[in-house]
């Protein structure tokens, strides 16, 4: 029995066998967002991919957002990933990941997508 794998294309997933397209390398697809899923999205923000292999992640790749708040990485081998984004934690809150920032990528899954919200810090004045 052939089993399929899923990729989107337009926002519109679609599937294939496994046997078909074992070389098809993944994609992972980031968005910075201000407040919602919604919101402003933020150009010029640096994301970093870590392979997670075992107790200690290491670095992939490093690159900032677009001007629609986009950050593609592609031709990424099958395997277990994170997403971290580097943001003044002086002025920002922790930014929050949907769905999260762990994406495993396998001839199951070829590209997966995550929102990165932030949040600006409240000021308090004395």
């Amino acid at each position: 029995m052939e089993k399929e794998v899923y990729k989107k294309y337009d926002n519109k997933v679609k599937s294939y066998n496994c046997s078909e397209n074992k070389n098809i390398k993944g994609t992972i697809i980031v968005h910075t967002l201000m407040d919602s899923i919604n919101g402003e999205k933020l150009k010029g923000i640096k994301i970093n991919l870590y392979r997670i292999n075992g107790v200690s992640p290491y670095l992939i790749s490093s690159k900032y957002s677009d001007e629609n708040g986009i950050v593609k990485f592609s031709n990424i081998e099958d395997g277990n990933y994170r997403v971290i984004e580097i943001i003044n934690k002086k002025l920002y809150e922790k930014p929050s990941y949907v769905k999260w920032n762990e994406i495993n990528i396998s001839n199951y899954l070829k590209e997966e997508t995550i929102y990165v919200i932030n949040k600006k810090k409240e000021v308090f004045i004395n």
